[in-house]
């Protein structure tokens, strides 16, 4: 199997990170998470001009893993068709299999998880209803992981995406 680059997206609270872990432990690849980025480039930013930055930089570390030969799993929103045509390009223009994964979960969950989180995460529950409301549809070619249950289904369904 050739290289791959896995592109998890979705709102904050459905378990993106969880899942971009177990792909990335799954298939031996790295996980680059726009959340850790932010939180090393924050500055005196806009929240527009830090997302920019932000995804800059994601697919500066991307291109860079990829070129070294490494998979990637792109841990982010991606709540645009742009964001993600952007992230599809890194690995289209290597030869690269590229891999959507949409995470969902039941909103009740979602909510319950980011009133639960203690700093690990700067979304709230008013965020994850913005973005929820904004993610434009993925019309491409995507795998879906209901993250609603437990981990371990969440596990075997990470175990049957493309490229794992």
């Amino acid at each position: 199997m050739g290289q791959c680059m896995h592109i998890v997206c979705g709102p904050p609270g459905v378990g993106k990170s969880f899942v971009a872990r177990v792909i990335g432990e799954k298939s031996g690849g790295t996980v680059l998470s726009t959340e850790q980025i932010r939180d090393e480039c924050s500055g005196d930013v806009t929240p527009n001009s830090d997302r920019i930055q932000t995804y800059r930089e994601l697919y500066r570390q991307a291109s860079e893993q990829l070129a070294d030969g490494q998979d990637v799993i792109l841990d982010g929103e991606f709540r645009t068709e742009n964001h993600r045509s952007e992230a599809a390009v890194i690995g289209c223009g290597r030869d690269v299999s590229v891999h959507f994964v949409r995470v969902r979960c039941r909103g009740d969950i979602a909510r319950e998880r980011l009133r639960k989180r203690d700093g690990l995460s700067k979304a709230g529950v008013d965020v994850y209803e913005q973005i929820k409301n904004e993610f434009e549809p993925l019309t491409r070619v995507h795998s879906s992981i209901d993250n609603s249950g437990f981990k371990r289904e969440t596990k075997r369904e990470v175990g049957r995406l493309p490229g794992i």
